[in-house]
Protein backbone atom coordinates (compact mmCIF):
# COMPACT_ATOMS: atom_id res chain seq x y z
CA UNK A 1 0.00 0.00 0.00
CA UNK A 2 1.44 3.57 -1.00
CA UNK A 3 0.86 6.72 0.66
CA UNK A 4 -2.55 8.41 -0.75
CA UNK A 5 -4.44 11.26 0.78
CA UNK A 6 -6.70 9.24 2.27
CA UNK A 7 -4.72 6.50 3.21
CA UNK A 8 -2.70 9.28 5.08
CA UNK A 9 -5.86 10.84 6.59
CA UNK A 10 -6.51 7.41 7.90
CA UNK A 11 -3.40 7.04 9.45
CA UNK A 12 -3.22 10.35 10.97
CA UNK A 13 -7.17 10.35 12.53
CA UNK A 14 -6.55 6.85 13.76
CA UNK A 15 -4.13 8.04 16.34
CA UNK A 16 -5.29 11.52 16.83
CA UNK A 17 -8.87 9.77 17.97
CA UNK A 18 -6.88 7.25 20.02
CA UNK A 19 -5.06 9.54 21.74
CA UNK A 20 -7.70 12.45 22.56
CA UNK A 21 -9.23 9.89 24.75
CA UNK A 22 -6.64 10.84 27.00
CA UNK A 23 -5.80 7.05 27.97
CA UNK A 24 -2.56 5.49 28.50
CA UNK A 25 -1.72 3.79 24.69
CA UNK A 26 1.42 1.39 23.59
CA UNK A 27 3.70 2.93 20.61
CA UNK A 28 3.05 -0.18 19.27
CA UNK A 29 -1.22 0.10 19.30
CA UNK A 30 -0.42 3.30 16.52
CA UNK A 31 2.00 1.66 14.39
CA UNK A 32 0.02 -0.47 12.29
CA UNK A 33 -1.62 2.08 9.88
CA UNK A 34 1.93 3.60 10.31
CA UNK A 35 3.61 1.03 8.94
CA UNK A 36 0.98 0.31 5.67
CA UNK A 37 1.64 3.93 4.53
CA UNK A 38 4.84 2.86 3.19
CA UNK A 39 6.25 6.58 4.21
CA UNK A 40 8.44 8.68 2.30
CA UNK A 41 10.98 9.25 5.23
CA UNK A 42 10.55 5.54 6.47
CA UNK A 43 10.40 3.41 3.17
CA UNK A 44 12.10 0.27 5.17
CA UNK A 45 10.15 -0.11 7.47
CA UNK A 46 8.16 -3.15 6.53
CA UNK A 47 11.51 -5.11 6.20
CA UNK A 48 12.13 -7.09 9.38
CA UNK A 49 16.05 -7.98 7.67
CA UNK A 50 16.80 -3.95 6.96
CA UNK A 51 17.58 -1.03 9.12
CA UNK A 52 16.35 1.86 8.14
CA UNK A 53 19.44 4.25 9.19
CA UNK A 54 17.72 7.21 7.39
CA UNK A 55 14.62 7.51 9.53
CA UNK A 56 16.18 6.27 12.80
CA UNK A 57 18.57 9.20 12.18
CA UNK A 58 15.74 11.22 11.81
CA UNK A 59 14.03 10.29 14.70
CA UNK A 60 17.05 10.18 16.86
CA UNK A 61 18.08 13.90 16.20
CA UNK A 62 14.29 14.74 17.25
CA UNK A 63 13.83 13.00 20.58
CA UNK A 64 16.02 14.03 23.57
CA UNK A 65 18.56 10.99 24.57
CA UNK A 66 17.07 10.59 27.71
CA UNK A 67 14.19 8.71 25.24
CA UNK A 68 16.43 5.15 25.83
CA UNK A 69 15.63 4.96 29.54
CA UNK A 70 12.18 6.76 29.45
CA UNK A 71 8.95 4.20 29.68
CA UNK A 72 6.45 6.63 29.04
CA UNK A 73 5.58 9.77 27.47
CA UNK A 74 3.17 12.33 28.84
CA UNK A 75 2.09 15.23 26.51
CA UNK A 76 0.23 18.17 27.84
CA UNK A 77 0.09 21.93 27.19
CA UNK A 78 0.95 23.88 30.48
CA UNK A 79 2.20 23.00 34.15
CA UNK A 80 -1.76 22.79 35.25
CA UNK A 81 -2.56 20.34 32.59
CA UNK A 82 0.35 18.16 33.95
CA UNK A 83 -0.88 18.81 37.45
CA UNK A 84 -4.46 17.98 37.11
CA UNK A 85 -3.37 14.55 36.16
CA UNK A 86 -1.19 14.01 38.81
CA UNK A 87 2.11 14.73 37.51
CA UNK A 88 3.34 17.98 39.86
CA UNK A 89 5.69 20.36 39.42
CA UNK A 90 7.61 18.78 35.75
CA UNK A 91 9.26 21.75 35.33
CA UNK A 92 11.65 20.98 38.32
CA UNK A 93 12.31 17.87 36.65
CA UNK A 94 15.79 17.85 34.71
CA UNK A 95 14.92 19.96 31.19
CA UNK A 96 16.48 17.78 28.09
CA UNK A 97 16.40 19.08 24.84
CA UNK A 98 16.93 17.57 20.91
CA UNK A 99 19.75 18.09 18.82
CA UNK A 100 17.17 19.76 15.54
CA UNK A 101 13.50 19.71 17.29
CA UNK A 102 12.95 22.62 19.28
CA UNK A 103 10.13 21.53 22.15
CA UNK A 104 9.91 22.13 25.98
CA UNK A 105 10.32 18.60 27.32
CA UNK A 106 11.34 17.18 30.82
CA UNK A 107 12.70 13.87 32.22
CA UNK A 108 12.07 11.74 35.60
CA UNK A 109 15.01 9.71 35.62
CA UNK A 110 13.61 7.50 38.41
CA UNK A 111 9.95 7.43 37.45
CA UNK A 112 11.29 7.42 33.63
CA UNK A 113 9.07 9.66 32.00
CA UNK A 114 9.49 11.97 29.99
CA UNK A 115 7.19 14.90 29.41
CA UNK A 116 6.38 16.94 26.58
CA UNK A 117 4.84 20.54 25.72
CA UNK A 118 3.00 20.75 22.90
CA UNK A 119 2.38 24.27 21.44
CA UNK A 120 -0.34 22.70 18.62
CA UNK A 121 -1.60 19.60 17.07
CA UNK A 122 0.99 20.25 14.92
CA UNK A 123 3.64 18.63 17.76
CA UNK A 124 1.47 15.76 18.49
CA UNK A 125 1.67 14.48 14.72
CA UNK A 126 5.25 15.31 15.16
CA UNK A 127 5.82 13.64 18.42
CA UNK A 128 3.55 10.47 17.59
CA UNK A 129 5.40 9.10 14.26
CA UNK A 130 8.48 9.99 15.76
CA UNK A 131 7.93 7.24 18.43
CA UNK A 132 6.86 5.33 16.19
CA UNK A 133 9.74 5.13 13.75
CA UNK A 134 12.11 5.43 16.66
CA UNK A 135 10.66 2.66 18.22
CA UNK A 136 10.49 0.83 14.93
CA UNK A 137 14.35 1.05 13.68
CA UNK A 138 14.94 0.40 17.54
CA UNK A 139 13.59 -3.09 18.31
CA UNK A 140 14.39 -4.14 14.46
CA UNK A 141 17.98 -3.40 15.25
CA UNK A 142 17.58 -5.16 18.78
CA UNK A 143 16.47 -8.12 16.74
CA UNK A 144 19.13 -7.99 13.95
CA UNK A 145 21.62 -7.77 16.71
CA UNK A 146 20.42 -10.69 18.99
CA UNK A 147 19.88 -12.97 15.57
CA UNK A 148 23.92 -12.27 15.11
CA UNK A 149 25.46 -11.65 18.06
CA UNK A 150 24.96 -14.21 21.06
CA UNK A 151 26.69 -12.11 23.22
CA UNK A 152 27.54 -8.69 23.77
CA UNK A 153 31.13 -9.09 23.80
CA UNK A 154 31.32 -10.61 20.26
CA UNK A 155 28.93 -7.50 19.18
CA UNK A 156 31.71 -5.16 21.44
CA UNK A 157 35.18 -6.47 19.90
CA UNK A 158 32.81 -5.54 16.18
CA UNK A 159 32.28 -2.21 16.88
CA UNK A 160 36.05 -1.46 16.54
CA UNK A 161 36.01 -3.09 13.10
CA UNK A 162 33.94 -2.75 10.29
CA UNK A 163 32.30 -6.34 10.64
CA UNK A 164 29.46 -4.56 11.95
CA UNK A 165 28.63 -2.49 8.80
CA UNK A 166 29.10 -5.31 7.12
CA UNK A 167 26.82 -7.49 8.76
CA UNK A 168 24.24 -5.23 9.30
CA UNK A 169 24.15 -4.45 5.58
CA UNK A 170 24.80 -0.63 5.46
CA UNK A 171 27.80 2.05 4.17
CA UNK A 172 30.14 3.50 6.15
CA UNK A 173 28.87 6.68 5.39
CA UNK A 174 25.52 5.40 6.89
CA UNK A 175 27.18 3.81 10.31
CA UNK A 176 28.86 7.15 10.82
CA UNK A 177 25.66 9.03 10.52
CA UNK A 178 23.83 6.80 12.73
CA UNK A 179 26.91 6.92 15.21
CA UNK A 180 26.84 11.22 14.93
CA UNK A 181 22.91 10.86 15.86
CA UNK A 182 23.73 8.88 19.27
CA UNK A 183 25.83 11.65 20.26
CA UNK A 184 29.46 11.19 22.45
CA UNK A 185 28.20 8.48 24.16
CA UNK A 186 26.77 6.30 21.55
CA UNK A 187 28.66 2.78 22.59
CA UNK A 188 26.31 3.14 25.60
CA UNK A 189 23.19 3.39 23.65
CA UNK A 190 24.49 0.76 21.18
CA UNK A 191 24.72 -1.24 23.83
CA UNK A 192 20.94 -0.53 25.57
CA UNK A 193 19.50 -1.24 21.84
CA UNK A 194 21.51 -4.74 22.17
CA UNK A 195 20.20 -5.62 25.87
CA UNK A 196 16.57 -4.94 25.07
CA UNK A 197 13.54 -3.91 23.14
CA UNK A 198 11.41 -0.66 23.63
CA UNK A 199 7.76 -0.94 24.28
CA UNK A 200 7.14 2.84 25.17
CA UNK A 201 3.51 4.12 25.93
CA UNK A 202 2.55 7.31 25.58
CA UNK A 203 -0.48 9.40 26.80
CA UNK A 204 -2.18 12.74 25.70
CA UNK A 205 -3.17 14.62 29.10
CA UNK A 206 -5.58 17.08 27.41
CA UNK A 207 -6.11 17.56 23.53
CA UNK A 208 -9.20 20.61 23.05
CA UNK A 209 -8.19 23.59 21.09
CA UNK A 210 -8.86 25.42 23.98
CA UNK A 211 -5.84 24.01 25.80
CA UNK A 212 -3.33 24.72 22.65
CA UNK A 213 -4.89 28.38 23.22
CA UNK A 214 -4.21 28.64 26.63
CA UNK A 215 -0.99 27.77 25.68
CA UNK A 216 -0.36 30.64 23.36
CA UNK A 217 -1.85 33.32 25.33
CA UNK A 218 0.37 32.45 28.58
CA UNK A 219 3.37 32.96 25.75
CA UNK A 220 1.95 36.51 24.74
CA UNK A 221 1.96 37.24 28.56
CA UNK A 222 5.49 36.21 28.94
CA UNK A 223 6.31 38.80 25.60
CA UNK A 224 4.12 41.68 26.82
CA UNK A 225 5.75 41.20 30.44
CA UNK A 226 9.49 40.92 29.90
CA UNK A 227 9.44 44.04 27.47
CA UNK A 228 6.98 46.65 29.48
CA UNK A 229 7.47 49.36 30.62
CA UNK A 230 10.43 49.54 27.97
CA UNK A 231 6.86 49.92 26.10
CA UNK A 232 3.61 48.70 25.94
CA UNK A 233 3.67 45.86 22.79
CA UNK A 234 0.03 45.92 22.62
CA UNK A 235 0.03 49.50 21.24
CA UNK A 236 2.28 49.58 18.73
CA UNK A 237 2.48 48.73 15.04
CA UNK A 238 4.62 45.87 14.11
CA UNK A 239 6.24 43.79 11.05
CA UNK A 240 5.29 40.53 11.97
CA UNK A 241 8.23 37.89 11.01
CA UNK A 242 8.40 34.35 11.36
CA UNK A 243 12.70 33.30 10.71
CA UNK A 244 14.93 32.59 13.41
CA UNK A 245 17.20 34.19 15.42
CA UNK A 246 20.03 35.55 14.12
CA UNK A 247 19.42 36.56 10.33
CA UNK A 248 17.66 39.58 11.07
CA UNK A 249 20.46 39.64 14.04
CA UNK A 250 22.88 39.95 12.15
CA UNK A 251 21.84 42.31 9.26
CA UNK A 252 20.21 44.74 11.96
CA UNK A 253 22.91 45.00 14.23
CA UNK A 254 26.04 44.71 11.90
CA UNK A 255 27.79 42.89 14.84
CA UNK A 256 29.13 39.96 13.30
CA UNK A 257 30.83 42.52 10.74
CA UNK A 258 32.61 44.92 13.24
CA UNK A 259 34.17 41.70 14.46
CA UNK A 260 35.39 40.31 11.08
CA UNK A 261 38.94 40.56 12.07
CA UNK A 262 38.16 38.61 15.12
CA UNK A 263 36.24 35.74 13.64
CA UNK A 264 39.29 35.29 10.43
CA UNK A 265 41.80 35.21 12.95
CA UNK A 266 40.07 32.56 15.03
CA UNK A 267 39.34 30.33 12.08
CA UNK A 268 42.52 30.63 10.33
CA UNK A 269 43.46 29.16 13.56
CA UNK A 270 41.47 26.78 14.52
CA UNK A 271 39.22 26.02 11.67
CA UNK A 272 41.54 25.30 8.41
CA UNK A 273 39.07 24.40 6.19
CA UNK A 274 36.59 27.17 6.84
CA UNK A 275 39.89 29.55 6.23
CA UNK A 276 40.19 27.96 2.86
CA UNK A 277 36.96 28.97 2.08
CA UNK A 278 37.47 32.20 2.88
CA UNK A 279 40.54 32.60 0.79
CA UNK A 280 38.62 31.50 -2.24
CA UNK A 281 35.98 34.26 -2.02
CA UNK A 282 38.53 36.87 -1.73
CA UNK A 283 40.08 35.46 -4.50
CA UNK A 284 36.89 35.44 -6.48
CA UNK A 285 37.15 31.78 -6.88
CA UNK A 286 33.48 31.51 -5.21
CA UNK A 287 30.39 33.74 -5.58
CA UNK A 288 29.52 33.89 -2.05
CA UNK A 289 29.21 36.56 -0.33
CA UNK A 290 31.98 37.77 2.29
CA UNK A 291 29.30 39.22 4.93
CA UNK A 292 27.10 35.22 4.35
CA UNK A 293 30.34 33.58 5.55
CA UNK A 294 31.23 35.66 8.42
CA UNK A 295 27.48 34.72 9.30
CA UNK A 296 28.33 31.82 9.18
CA UNK A 297 31.45 30.92 10.96
CA UNK A 298 30.37 33.86 13.31
CA UNK A 299 28.31 31.21 15.43
CA UNK A 300 31.65 29.03 16.58
CA UNK A 301 32.64 32.04 18.37
CA UNK A 302 29.63 34.17 19.56
CA UNK A 303 29.05 32.01 23.06
CA UNK A 304 32.33 33.00 24.25
CA UNK A 305 31.71 35.06 27.49
CA UNK A 306 33.46 38.24 26.48
CA UNK A 307 32.18 38.11 23.08
CA UNK A 308 28.89 36.81 24.29
CA UNK A 309 28.96 39.88 26.57
CA UNK A 310 29.80 42.52 24.43
CA UNK A 311 26.90 41.69 22.08
CA UNK A 312 24.53 41.91 24.51
CA UNK A 313 25.48 45.09 25.14
CA UNK A 314 25.71 46.15 21.27
CA UNK A 315 22.06 44.98 21.14
CA UNK A 316 20.79 46.63 23.92
CA UNK A 317 22.35 49.93 22.55
CA UNK A 318 20.57 49.75 19.59
CA UNK A 319 17.17 49.04 21.17
CA UNK A 320 17.10 45.01 20.15
CA UNK A 321 14.85 43.19 22.69
CA UNK A 322 15.22 39.60 23.45
CA UNK A 323 12.69 37.45 24.77
CA UNK A 324 13.53 33.96 25.73
CA UNK A 325 10.79 31.38 25.22
CA UNK A 326 8.40 30.32 28.38
CA UNK A 327 7.67 26.97 29.88
CA UNK A 328 5.01 26.77 27.21
CA UNK A 329 6.21 27.08 23.84
CA UNK A 330 9.51 27.31 22.74
CA UNK A 331 9.66 30.41 20.24
CA UNK A 332 11.33 33.43 21.09
CA UNK A 333 11.40 36.38 20.24
CA UNK A 334 13.38 39.49 19.09
CA UNK A 335 12.06 43.06 18.99
CA UNK A 336 13.60 45.70 16.59
CA UNK A 337 12.73 49.40 16.82
CA UNK A 338 12.85 50.15 12.78
CA UNK A 339 13.83 53.87 13.51
CA UNK A 340 17.31 52.26 15.02
CA UNK A 341 18.13 50.66 11.54
CA UNK A 342 20.03 53.90 10.90
CA UNK A 343 21.83 54.04 14.06
CA UNK A 344 23.64 50.90 13.20
CA UNK A 345 27.03 51.75 12.27
CA UNK A 346 27.42 48.12 11.15
CA UNK A 347 24.20 47.64 8.74
CA UNK A 348 24.62 45.10 6.29
CA UNK A 349 25.54 47.08 3.32
CA UNK A 350 23.34 45.51 1.10
CA UNK A 351 20.67 47.12 2.42
CA UNK A 352 20.36 50.30 0.88
CA UNK A 353 18.32 52.74 3.21
CA UNK A 354 17.19 55.55 0.60
CA UNK A 355 15.09 57.73 3.22
CA UNK A 356 16.92 57.91 6.03
CA UNK A 357 14.90 60.64 7.72
CA UNK A 358 11.63 59.15 7.27
CA UNK A 359 12.72 55.66 8.50
CA UNK A 360 14.34 57.45 12.20
CA UNK A 361 10.44 59.05 12.59
CA UNK A 362 8.70 55.20 12.55
CA UNK A 363 7.30 53.96 15.50
CA UNK A 364 6.95 50.60 13.95
CA UNK A 365 8.64 47.19 15.65
CA UNK A 366 10.10 44.02 13.60
CA UNK A 367 8.31 41.46 15.75
CA UNK A 368 10.38 38.24 14.80
CA UNK A 369 9.66 34.69 16.10
CA UNK A 370 11.60 31.53 16.27
CA UNK A 371 9.90 30.09 14.02
CA UNK A 372 7.38 27.45 15.20
CA UNK A 373 6.50 23.91 14.46
CA UNK A 374 3.44 23.36 12.49
CA UNK A 375 -0.03 24.95 13.51
CA UNK A 376 1.88 26.89 16.34
CA UNK A 377 2.35 29.13 13.76
CA UNK A 378 -1.13 29.54 13.67
CA UNK A 379 -1.97 30.32 17.30
CA UNK A 380 1.40 32.84 17.65
CA UNK A 381 0.36 34.89 14.56
CA UNK A 382 -3.46 34.79 15.51
CA UNK A 383 -2.44 35.30 19.14
CA UNK A 384 -0.56 38.77 17.96
CA UNK A 385 -3.46 39.89 15.65
CA UNK A 386 -5.58 39.81 18.70
CA UNK A 387 -3.23 42.19 21.38
CA UNK A 388 -1.28 44.31 18.79
CA UNK A 389 -2.67 47.84 17.15
CA UNK A 390 -1.86 46.91 13.89
CA UNK A 391 0.02 44.42 11.73
CA UNK A 392 1.37 46.29 9.17
CA UNK A 393 2.76 42.76 7.26
CA UNK A 394 3.61 39.21 7.48
CA UNK A 395 7.00 38.00 6.28
CA UNK A 396 7.74 34.67 7.06
CA UNK A 397 10.71 33.01 5.88
CA UNK A 398 12.92 29.30 5.72
CA UNK A 399 13.29 25.92 4.67
CA UNK A 400 10.78 24.88 1.81
CA UNK A 401 10.41 21.72 -0.34
CA UNK A 402 10.09 22.10 -3.76
CA UNK A 403 10.11 19.49 -6.76
CA UNK A 404 12.39 21.05 -9.41
CA UNK A 405 15.17 22.78 -7.72
CA UNK A 406 19.12 23.00 -6.54
CA UNK A 407 20.87 24.33 -3.35
CA UNK A 408 20.70 27.85 -2.79
CA UNK A 409 17.59 28.40 -5.01
CA UNK A 410 15.39 30.88 -3.11
CA UNK A 411 11.40 30.04 -3.64
CA UNK A 412 9.13 32.96 -3.36
CA UNK A 413 5.43 31.73 -3.05
CA UNK A 414 2.15 33.40 -4.61
CA UNK A 415 -0.11 30.32 -3.54
CA UNK A 416 0.25 27.73 -0.51
CA UNK A 417 -1.68 24.72 0.61
CA UNK A 418 -3.06 24.38 3.47
CA UNK A 419 -2.99 20.27 4.45
CA UNK A 420 -5.23 20.98 7.71
CA UNK A 421 -8.06 22.40 6.12
CA UNK A 422 -7.47 21.48 2.23
CA UNK A 423 -7.92 25.17 1.37
CA UNK A 424 -5.95 26.70 -1.45
CA UNK A 425 -5.21 30.56 -0.85
CA UNK A 426 -3.82 32.57 -3.38
CA UNK A 427 -2.04 36.09 -2.42
CA UNK A 428 -0.31 39.14 -3.59
CA UNK A 429 3.57 37.97 -2.60
CA UNK A 430 5.49 41.80 -2.47
CA UNK A 431 8.76 40.20 -3.78
CA UNK A 432 6.95 38.56 -6.26
CA UNK A 433 6.96 42.21 -8.02
CA UNK A 434 10.56 43.24 -7.04
CA UNK A 435 13.20 41.25 -5.29
CA UNK A 436 16.11 43.21 -4.34
CA UNK A 437 19.01 41.35 -4.27
CA UNK A 438 20.55 39.26 -7.20
CA UNK A 439 21.08 35.23 -6.55
CA UNK A 440 24.62 33.78 -7.25
CA UNK A 441 24.29 30.96 -5.79
CA UNK A 442 21.01 29.78 -7.38
CA UNK A 443 18.23 30.89 -9.26
CA UNK A 444 14.61 32.90 -7.92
Amino acid sequence: MTSTIDSIDLHVRSYRSALKSTHELTVNSLSNSHLRLEPILHPLANNPFQLDVAAFVYALLRLPAQIDQTQKIIIGQTPDVFTQAGYKQVENWAKVESPARRRTTFFHSQKHLLASFAASISDIDDLTNLLIAYQTEWNKFHTLLKTQYKSYFKFKSDLKTDKLTQTLNISPQDWKSLTTALGSKWPSRLQNIYQSPQNLRIQLLAGSWIDYTKTTQKWWKNVAKTVSPNLHISRQNIYFVSSNTHSLLNIFSGFVLKKQDFIISQIKQDRPQLYQIWQEIQSKQLFLHQNDFLYFASKYYLDQPKIKKEFIQYQKSLGIIYVPNSHYLDSNVQIFPVKNLVKSKHLDPRLKITHPKKLSQSNALIFNIDYPLGFAAYHILTETLENVARVKGVYITGKAAVLNSEIGDIQIPRLVFDEHTQNTYMFNNCFNNFFPYTNNQGSI
